[in-house]
């Protein structure tokens, strides 16, 4: 099977194509399927012409030019329709249907109903973009809010499958008119993490036996002030607690935010920001943590996420305590594999971080039940066989 991967940006520095698209095209190559993928390298644009093999998987970076902006866009999105085109694919997957991807499946699912030789189409979601989502949070203009939120209901209603990464952009999917059996729920997997080096961080932090809590966060997807809020009542029960910090926050008025209201909470001793942290460090970033913190807001953007932080966590083997919002419950089962309390509620969060930190053999327990579930049950192995089943039943209906 030959399949074509589109994105609307690169590998890095955002983390979708790198930890949803990737991972699934380099299972998808390790089981012999023929895959590449086609993105523009907006956010790193000396990579524009790359082309290499990763894993298995070849991935080409497309041309930038011309440096016109509307002519640019024009050249772009033909380029990803062109260039998918050109490999004769059985099916191409466009991962984020907005944006330019977005555009060029647009141009693919026309030239398949004007009954030219198409590959089958099919997109993947794993955010809400539209109205109520990332674009109204964001900084776009009235007029890209509107294109995106047009391209995203066009997408989940007129392509013969999609994949989604949360049971709640299932339900979005259906009630925009995508028949239920085109809609795949396709969650994250983790990431495969080594080993951490516990005592040798710890010596660089300068901690010593001192309880550590983690909280690993672009602080955009809760309350700041409730979350500091929260650790401080942690710290007053057990003041050797620490909070490490690792992540840099997406709008600085949130991190600027938080770390006010930790110096006013007289926090500020008992808190390490590493910010942002390599990912070949994040492994001994983990192994300190005693327990990590999943804060998570109960809104439309969290409800249709799929935390792929939050799989990192559980992989890593660290007791988590996380809030009841969307797919966090597909992950963490209350006493099995964490901690799972209410979305906002003034003091769950503290009360179960307390009782994981003073039960070890609890904590130790819920670690191992749910990392040996994210090598097993929740691996990218588990999920690719479910899209396989996907992709060979689309072509089958085409014969």
């Amino acid at each position: 099977m030959r399949i074509a991967i589109l994105g609307p940006f690169g590998l890095s520095p955002r983390m979708t194509m790198r930890a949803r698209a990737f991972q699934i095209a380099r299972q998808l190559a390790s089981r012999g399927q023929t895959v590449t993928m086609l993105m523009p390298p907006w956010h790193t644009p000396r990579e524009a012409g790359r082309e290499w093999i990763e894993d298995g998987v070849r991935i080409k970076y497309l041309s930038l030019s011309p440096r016109l902006p509307v002519l640019r866009d024009l050249a772009v999105v033909h380029r990803l329709y062109r260039e998918a085109l050109a490999l004769s694919p059985d099916i191409v997957h466009v991962f984020k249907p907005i944006g330019h991807a977005g555009l060029a499946s647009m141009l693919l699912q026309m030239r398949s109903g004007r009954g030219g030789r198409s590959p089958t189409l099919v997109t993947d979601q794993d955010d809400w973009e539209g109205r109520g989502g990332w674009s109204d949070a964001g900084d776009r203009t009235p007029l890209g809010r509107a294109i995106i939120a047009r391209q995203e209901r066009w997408a989940l209603s007129r392509v013969p499958a999609i994949t989604v990464s949360s049971r709640e952009l299932q339900t979005l999917a259906w009630s925009l008119g995508a028949p239920r059996d085109a809609v795949h729920h396709i969650p994250n997997g983790p990431r495969r993490w080594p080993a951490g080096a516990r005592t040798s961080l710890r010596e660089r932090l300068h901690l010593g036996t001192e309880p550590v809590v983690l909280l690993y966060t672009r602080f955009f997807e809760f309350d700041v002030v409730r979350v500091a809020e929260e650790f401080g009542r942690v710290h007053a029960r057990m003041p050797a607690c620490r909070l490490l910090i690792v992540g840099q926050a997406l709008r600085h008025e949130d991190g600027d935010l938080f770390r006010a209201t930790v110096e006013r909470l007289g926090l500020g001793s008992a808190v390490i920001d590493a910010g942002w942290v390599r990912e070949n460090d994040l492994p001994d970033y983990f192994a300190v943590a005693d327990v990590a913190l999943y804060p998570f807001d109960d809104n439309l953007i969290n409800r249709t996420k799929c935390p792929v932080k939050l799989t990192d966590l559980l992989y890593a083997g660290i007791p988590v305590v996380a809030e009841s919002v969307g797919e966090i419950r597909e992950y963490v089962r209350h006493r099995e594999t964490g901690l799972i309390v209410p979305a906002g509620e003034p003091g769950q969060l503290s009360e179960a971080t307390i009782e994981l930190l003073q039960n070890r053999d609890l904590a130790a327990e819920l670690a191992r039940n749910a990392s040996r579930e994210m090598r097993t049950r929740y691996s990218w192995d588990a999920r690719v066989d479910d899209l396989l089943q996907v992709y060979e039943g689309l072509l089958a209906r085409r014969t």
